[in-house]
């Protein structure tokens, strides 16, 4: 069963990935205790002042499926300064975000 403040956990999480870094579903679904799955749904509706472009599945790709979402999200990466490689990844050795 799911509770409101499920998604509220997750994105104050999302909040506190700083700018140039990522994280990906597994790792916070790790965090939380939960399956990545469920981190994927509730950030398929992260509100928009959230950093939601800085979560990645766990080999550095976009999982938005939406092709102007994937283009955005890289751009706000790169905007970042977050390289994003010619197969559209996002090098996690480089911009994976340990404070967790």
């Amino acid at each position: 069963m799911t509770t409101r403040t499920e998604p509220a956990r997750l994105y104050a999480l999302v909040a506190l990935i700083p700018a140039g870094q990522v994280a990906t579903y597994g790792q916070l679904a790790s965090i939380l205790g939960w399956n990545p799955r469920l981190v994927g749904r509730y950030m398929a509706s992260c509100p928009a002042e959230l950093p939601w472009h800085r979560v990645v599945n766990a080999q550095g790709a976009c999982s938005i499926r939406d092709s102007q979402g994937h283009l955005l999200q890289h751009q706000l990466l790169l905007g970042e300064g977050v390289a994003i490689t010619k197969s559209g990844k996002v090098n996690l050795r480089q911009a994976l975000w340990d404070g967790l």
